[in-house]
């Protein structure tokens, strides 16, 4: 009698955690969250097919002397092609060229953005980072 309620509760614990993990990956993205060589935070999203950079924050240098550090976001899915992703993508005052490489657990790559404020124009270093699944 013991044997047979220890196998139905762990039957029972078997089929919970499947459905967990079913639920968890029917939208199949995971996310990725990591820091910027200038420390600062940077998260995306991946599904296999197509990888969405969040947000992220960088620090840009202007023309006028000034440092400007911009928080961007809203960006459009970026194909990954054996593993690889590469986008440039605009918005009204700004260029983000973005490039990596998604290998499991792990994305890296690199982000460089050129922004204008009025007549002042600023831009970043090509910042490499890294982000981890979470």
């Amino acid at each position: 009698m013991r044997r047979i309620a220890a196998c139905l509760i762990l039957t029972c614990s078997a089929m919970a955690v499947s459905a967990a993990f079913a639920l968890a990956a029917s939208n199949g993205e995971t996310k990725y969250v990591g820091k910027t060589k200038q420390h600062r935070n940077i998260r995306l999203k991946a599904n296999g097919e197509h990888l969405r950079l969040q947000s992220f924050s960088i620090e840009l240098h202007c023309r006028d002397g000034s440092v400007l550090v911009d928080q961007e976001s809203g960006f459009e899915p970026t194909a990954i092609r054996g593993g690889k992703f590469s986008d440039k993508q605009f918005g009204s005052t700004d260029t983000v060229v973005y490039k990596g490489k998604v290998r499991g657990a792990k994305v890296t790559g690199t982000v460089k953005v050129r922004d204008r404020l009025g007549k002042v124009r600023c831009s970043s270093p090509t910042v490499k980072f890294t982000a981890r699944a979470r």
